[in-house]
């Protein structure tokens, strides 16, 4: 679902058939964000920059007291009110913003009015400028980043094709090897390009605080083996970095069902030490021989999945990140791999800032 719809009604996404659904969709394509409160006092709506500018939902963080006092005296009055509110964006950043509300319905005594309450984005040294300025640029980076990707894949797909093709008219023993050797070079490319669509985003999305706990949870908990417990003890904690972090989890979870026989059990949990949080992602497989961990980390490591780049990428991520990815554990007693996360990149719940 597309975090812009967040506050939005059903007839507010069909659109197309009311001027209602018609207004909504031309707020959606704004590049600053707006906010339709009624005449309740409550937000029915916000557009898509809104929730890339503050974050989905939250809507008494995204729009605070300020604003929606703007909506209603403007509601009152009948005609726009402006006023300079300080709003909290993604990153706990908060900034001023000059608003403007405008009463949607004409002048009725007494009656509040439905109010669009649009925040102004003016030029030079305005910080959800700059906040919006980066978004398109990450957005514009992500979509040739994807279309680059999908031209090479079909140039591949044609080259594997005629390779193939030669390989079965080819009678010639010693050149059917080459060419198959040639296929076979050719379809890892295509594998590792395959590969690297899930991670395009790298690049392009700035960190952030997030909750460990939504992190730690690998998108691939519901295909797990029935027989395989996952124990989550890290709730209460959030970090400050990419939400490709999320990968990280899913790949060591992912390289313990593929190799350790036996496993039962798979445990991530977070303890503070020396101000730094340690996440230790543990299972009760075999473990890792020695002699195998001094080329855990390495690229093309044959152990990871897929094409052994699965483990170096994670170690990549959680640098990037600010932290370090390291293998602890003891053959026999199952393998360990420790995230730590220096002090002031994580934080308790409870220590969030107050805007």
């Amino acid at each position: 679902m597309d975090s812009g719809a967040q506050g939005r009604d059903p007839g507010a996404r069909e659109g197309g058939g009311s001027g209602d659904g018609l207004f909504r969709e031309a707020l959606d394509a704004f590049p600053f964000p707006a906010w339709i409160v009624g005449a309740d006092g409550q937000v029915a709506f916000s557009n898509r920059a809104a929730a890339r500018a503050f974050g989905p939902g939250g809507t008494g963080a995204v729009l605070p007291g300020a604003a929606l006092g703007i909506a209603r005296a403007a509601g009152m009055a009948g005609e726009p009110v402006r006023a300079v509110i300080t709003v909290t964006a993604r990153g706990d950043r908060a900034v001023q913003v000059r608003c403007e509300a405008i009463p949607l319905s004409p002048p009725s005594a007494g009656m509040h009015r439905p109010v669009v309450v649009a925040a102004h984005i003016s030029g030079e040294g305005d910080p959800l400028l700059e906040l919006f300025v980066r978004d398109l640029s990450r957005r514009k980076l992500r979509d040739l980043i994807s279309a680059v990707r999908h031209d090479i894949l079909n140039q591949l797909t044609v080259l594997i094709g005629f390779l193939q093709y030669s390989e079965d008219l080819c009678e010639d023993p010693r050149l059917r090897e080459f060419i198959a050797k040639e296929e076979g070079a050719g379809k890892s490319i295509q594998s590792l390009i395959e590969f690297t669509r899930k991670f395009q985003d790298l690049a392009t999305d700035e960190p952030a605080w997030i909750a460990l706990s939504s992190l730690a949870a690998p998108r691939e908990v519901q295909s797990l083996p029935r027989d395989l417990r996952l124990d989550l003890d890290c709730s209460g904690l959030e970090v400050y970095a990419s939400p490709l972090l999320a990968t990280v989890f899913s790949t060591l979870v992912g390289n313990a069902v593929d190799h350790a026989a036996g496993l039962s059990r798979i445990a991530v949990t977070a303890s503070e030490e020396g101000g730094d949080l340690v996440i230790a992602v543990e299972d009760d497989g075999p473990g890792i021989p020695p002699g195998e961990k001094r080329m855990l980390f390495e690229r093309g490591h044959g152990r990871q999945r897929p094409g052994g780049y699965s483990l170096w990428l994670a170690r990549e991520i959680v640098e990037a990140c600010g932290g370090t990815l390291r293998e602890c554990g003891e053959e026999g007693k199952g393998a360990r791999f420790e995230i730590r996360i220096p002090s002031g990149l994580w934080r308790r719940e409870r220590e969030r800032p107050v805007s």
